[in-house]
């Protein structure tokens, strides 16, 4: 598969690099490789990130992607704390570099970890979603998005994710980020289906989104969806499917 050729790559270009003094780019490498970690669902993705950054210690842009990632990724583990410290160093960094990018990214960050909080920032999440598409930021405005469906199902407001899912989707396709950033954000909208008890038509986008060639990381959230779906309808063939390809996924 893609992630996996890449992740030979990145392993070759990172043992080659351990020779040569350049820790900036020695950074930037294990970044890439953390991201493929992620999306092959493999362990190490942390240590990579924790890594990069100890390498780039100066104020720099490869220092600012790395912050984003790890605050991401901290979110993604529950580290929440930790998360939101990265994203508060992402935040002033920005300002010192004058990179309004990462700045948005970091107001994203922090309104997505309050959502978790119990907090209602959606008008925050909007606010950074417009403020990347104002600026031209494509694919931080479909990122956008997703924090977005995130936050309300995570809150159980179905019936106010299904149209933001689908204003996402059609945004992400229309900015030609597919198997990237639209399936992601239609699994979501399948989930918000899902809750709503409207079956069909999150059968529909599951069938659409798992028809895709994704990673393992794509492919996990879609297939346990349907495998609930199927369950719900008393389709055990499907759901025993489901499961045999849910197990058969990289452990992570």
């Amino acid at each position: 598969s893609e992630p996996e050729r890449g992740l030979a790559l990145a392993e070759a270009a990172i043992a080659e690099l351990g020779a040569v003094d350049d820790a900036e780019r020695m950074a930037s490498m294990l970044r890439h490789r953390a991201g493929l970690r992620q999306d092959l669902l493999l362990p190490g993705q942390l240590d990579d990130l924790h890594a990069a950054l100890g390498l780039a210690s100066a104020p720099s842009l490869v220092r600012a992607q790395i912050l984003a990632r790890l605050c991401w990724a901290l979110k993604r583990e529950d580290r929440f704390a930790e998360s939101e410290g990265m994203a508060l160093d992402l935040r002033a960094l920005a300002e010192q570099l004058g990179d309004e990018e990462h700045r948005v990214e970091a107001d994203m960050a922090l309104a997505s970890l309050g959502a978790l909080r119990g907090e209602d920032t959606m008008a925050a999440l909007r606010g950074t979603q417009e403020a990347a598409e104002r600026a031209g930021f494509g694919l931080l405005e479909a990122w956008a998005y997703l924090t977005i469906t995130n936050a309300l199902e995570g809150s159980g407001r179905h019936e106010l994710a299904i149209p933001a899912g689908r204003e996402g989707l059609a945004r992400a396709r229309q900015l030609g980020l597919g198997r990237q950033i639209a399936a992601p954000i239609a699994g979501n909208l399948a989930e918000s289906l899902t809750s709503a008890g409207r079956w069909d038509e999150a059968l529909e986008i599951l069938d659409e989104v798992l028809g895709l060639d994704l990673s393992p990381l794509g492919r996990f959230g879609p297939l346990v969806i349907r495998a609930q779906i199927a369950v719900a309808r008393g389709d055990q063939e499907t759901a025993e499917r489901m499961l045999d390809e849910l197990r058969s996924l990289p452990a992570g």
